[in-house]
């Protein structure tokens, strides 16, 4: 397993706990690190931390391309691990637009539902095709 993948299982653990105990990203963030009291992957803080700080725009590209699935309607986990992808495909130029996606179908199916999967990859496929996505890929 590499580290970005666990790294992103890591990630995938502070958003749905987010999500669970309806406290901000960054709040569930800074327990963790704090509780725990060993050195987290690098990796893993970037995504966190620049979800919370991206999180708006994130869910407004899900909502975009999510039709007939309000955000509130998807699973707390399908949720995180699209918000996990799309943020690596609207924000991160290191990170290859396929291998954000291969990574959260799968997460999807280690830990979801036998629909999450292509659900996910439909999801993130479109948020893929978004400008901005093409755009960051041209930087």
């Amino acid at each position: 397993m590499s580290a970005r993948h666990k790294a992103r299982k890591r990630a995938l653990d502070v958003l749905y706990e987010s999500e669970i105990k309806n406290l901000p990203i960054s709040e569930i963030w800074q327990q963790r690190t704090t509780e725990e009291g060993t050195t987290t992957n690098p990796y893993t803080e970037q995504l966190v931390l620049g979800i919370a700080l991206n999180l708006d725009a994130i869910d407004q590209k899900i909502t975009q391309v999510s039709t007939g699935w309000r955000l509130e309607r998807m699973s707390p986990v399908d949720r995180s691990l699209i918000r996990i992808a799309a943020y690596e495909i609207l924000f991160r130029a290191d990170v290859d637009i396929a291998v954000a996606i291969n990574e959260s179908v799968l997460l999807a199916k280690e830990i979801s539902s036998e629909e999450a999967p292509s659900f996910i990859n439909g999801v993130l496929g479109a948020i893929a095709t978004l400008p901005e996505a093409a755009k960051r890929s041209a930087v």
